[in-house]
């Protein structure tokens, strides 16, 4: 086993991997990206939020966290190697990742629990701590539909797959949502 020594900024509260990348999201707003093929090989440290990352998804380039700073934002990473040979050497000091944020969506909530994109990319879900689940467009981020999933900060877990958002609640109840 081997693992990563991370003190960034607090606690990590939300974690994904994804091609050879492991996204850590810390109580202090930043976003750490490492290469899991060099365990110890930072990629990327970006400050995206003014409080903890609650909730991240990612897709291809694209990061989506979420805070309870009232924002969700879609972050652009590039310059990742994508192969061995494109891996800097552990002398390399230099590292050509960047994060640029690229939308900033505003939410009317404090606080998201889950984040999602359907696979099609076309649909981003948020869960909010107030129970509500906020549904936004790819494409240019517009505020499409609010659902009354669950009980005031009820929302445990979320899931997007095709056109059926599930999501589970301390209310012990599982929602079960079709959008086309």
């Amino acid at each position: 086993s081997s693992g990563i020594n991370a003190e960034y900024g607090g606690l990590c509260w939300s974690l994904k991997a994804k091609e050879n990348l492991l996204y850590l999201g810390f109580e202090s707003g930043d976003l750490v990206v490492f290469d899991t093929r060099l365990h110890t090989r930072q990629l990327l440290d970006l400050k995206l939020h003014n409080e903890i990352i609650t909730a991240m998804d990612v897709r291809g380039d694209q990061v989506i966290t979420a805070s309870p700073d009232n924002t969700i934002k879609v972050t652009s990473i590039v310059g990742v190697p994508r192969t061995n040979e494109e891996i800097p050497a552990p002398s390399d000091t230099s590292c050509p990742v960047q994060g640029q944020t690229l939308h900033t969506i505003p939410m009317k909530c404090q606080g998201t629990s889950r984040v999602a994109v359907r696979e099609d990319n076309r649909l981003l879900a948020a869960s909010g701590w107030d129970g509500g689940l906020r549904l936004f467009s790819r494409k240019k981020y517009n505020f499409l539909a609010l659902v009354p999933a669950h009980d005031p900060e009820a929302i445990c877990d979320m899931t997007l797959d095709n056109n059926h958002v599930i999501c589970s609640g301390r209310d012990k109840k599982i929602s079960f949502w079709t959008f086309y």
